[in-house]
């Protein structure tokens, strides 16, 4: 997926989908919104080495490119291998980060994307709290199926 079409303006996805395919920080629909996640307290380098780990720890997921205020990642179902295509954006003013999934083939995702993004979300969170405390990366190795 190009940088030029990640579909953000501003803090908002711009084809973030009504049919149950996505799960964005702003979608219309509040069963597929999900909240911004904080990096408050920790170094945007650090932030994202963070959200790239937390990203691949994820079976079936890769990353397919980043700049410095963007993830696009790819995650694909075990079955089939379907992909979905996820951009996160980093807010360095907000200490925020911005994300969508989008399925990018079918009609339903069947909760899927929004499962991916909690445990992205579980195991950044985990990372960034350890990082607090200690000022280090944590090394998550739990949850890796590769």
């Amino acid at each position: 997926m190009p940088k030029d079409d990640s579909g953000l303006t501003g803090e908002k996805w711009e084809d973030c989908p009504r049919k149950p395919i996505a799960v964005a920080t702003n979608h219309p629909n509040p069963n597929r919104r999900m909240a911004p996640l904080s990096y408050e307290g920790v170094p945007l380098g650090s932030a994202k080495k963070m959200l790239i780990e937390a990203i691949v720890s994820i079976y079936g997921s890769e990353i397919e490119e980043e700049d410095q205020r963007f993830i696009f990642a790819c995650f694909r179902t075990a079955l089939f291998h379907m992909p979905h295509a996820g951009v996160f954006y980093f807010d360095e003013e907000k200490k925020q980060i911005v994300c969508r999934i989008q399925s990018q083939k079918g009609f339903a995702d069947f909760g899927v994307n929004k499962r991916w993004l909690q445990a992205v979300y579980a195991r950044f969170i985990k990372r960034s709290e350890a990082y607090k405390k200690t000022g280090a990366a944590a090394s998550d190795t739990g949850g890796v199926h590769r």
